[in-house]
């Protein structure tokens, strides 16, 4: 039988009215006891019930990280060859290794970082290696419902809505995703992405290369051409590709990290600090990014955006380097394939083709 503590006091208290004030002091006090007595017990259940949460959350995280290491062993060898390269030239004793080895997290390098939280996914955005079409991807994951299909965002779309990348994140919750979420790139051969950002960004008229022209154009075509005409040093439109070349291997004006459509893949996404799940080639980009899609389980929200729908009608860059380096000094080509030999060798790129 239960019975109120109002109860109670009357039945302990009532056969000895003179001492009622020692016994309502002595109830009081027994009462407070049992309720710190209550208290106490209450509080050790949630920090055991915390406790076991916290294990559990650990457990969930332990279990992401070996669905990772699943994925990666049902893959095809070819994409762990991939990173076994990279590693082993990240583990060489080359000098420009051992700096990447101890590169800061710096903000210019943390912006090329694309991050979608929902999915845990970080992707490395580096000019003329397939950018367009993964911000497509990463919009229609984060705007479902404004983007319904990744293949119809435009290209001023893909490239002016932002996205989130990892400098907008602490410190903490930088090293937090690095080690937790889903690491890919995308990888390119370093003479075709130099042809690449050539015809993209000096043989196309668009309102947006006008900052080329200006920036680079003038300054490539006053440098490295003989009597250049008033027009061309005013718009710098029409540079032609030996000049861009010449620029690109110049060692006064230090040109390859200054733009990131031809900057060093290796400062661009330092694979020797980030530690990528999956790297990607432009050579079987529509593989390779079917391939990304399934490891992070988005297969079945987005479609990925094929060249056709992509709208590209101009012949592939893969298809013109001939042409286009028939022509160049062998001596200028070697060089620029100096300039870039540690991307040749990190991602197994050789010349000729």
């Amino acid at each position: 039988m239960k019975l109120k503590p109002n109860l109670l006091y009357r039945r302990l208290c009532k056969h000895d009215p003179s001492s009622r004030k020692l016994c309502t002091e002595v109830f009081l006090l027994t009462s407070v006891v049992i309720i710190y007595i209550l208290l106490i017990t209450r509080s050790a259940s949630k920090d055991e019930n915390a406790a076991s949460d916290y294990h559990s959350f650990g457990n969930i995280e332990k279990s992401a990280t070996d669905y990772k290491q699943e994925k990666k062993h049902s893959r095809p060898l070819e994409y762990s060859q991939r990173l076994d390269r990279v590693q082993r030239t990240c583990e060489s004793n080359h000098p420009i290794v051992a700096y990447l080895r101890q590169q800061p997290l710096e903000r210019g390098f943390l912006k090329n970082l694309i991050v979608d939280d929902q999915y845990k996914m970080i992707y490395c955005s580096v000019g003329k290696v397939g950018t367009t079409n993964w911000r497509r991807i990463f919009l229609a994951l984060r705007y479902r419902d404004r983007f319904p299909d990744a293949r119809n965002i435009s290209v001023h779309k893909a490239h002016t809505i932002r996205l989130r990348s990892l400098s907008d994140y602490s410190p903490e919750e930088q090293i937090y995703r690095l080690d937790k979420y889903y690491k890919f790139m995308f990888a390119r051969h370093p003479l075709e992405r130099l042809a690449s950002a050539y015809r993209s960004k000096f043989t196309y008229d668009f309102p947006y290369n006008e900052i080329y022209h200006k920036k680079y154009g003038r300054l490539i075509i006053s440098r490295y051409r003989q009597n250049p005409s008033q027009g061309s040093l005013e718009l710098g439109k029409d540079v032609r590709f030996e000049e861009f070349l010449r620029y690109i291997a110049d060692p006064e004006i230090n040109a390859i990290d200054k733009n990131r459509h031809w900057s060093h893949l290796y400062t661009s996404c330092n694979p020797c600090l980030i530690h990528y799940d999956f790297i990607g080639q432009m050579a079987s980009y529509d593989k390779d990014s079917a391939q990304v899609l399934r490891d992070t389980n988005t297969d079945g929200l987005v479609q990925f955006p094929t060249r056709s729908e992509s709208n590209y009608n101009n012949a592939k860059a893969s298809n013109i380097m001939q042409e286009l380096y028939e022509t160049i000094d062998k001596e200028l080509i070697q060089k620029i394939i100096s300039l870039y030999h540690l991307d040749f060798e990190m991602f197994g790129y050789k010349w000729p083709l």
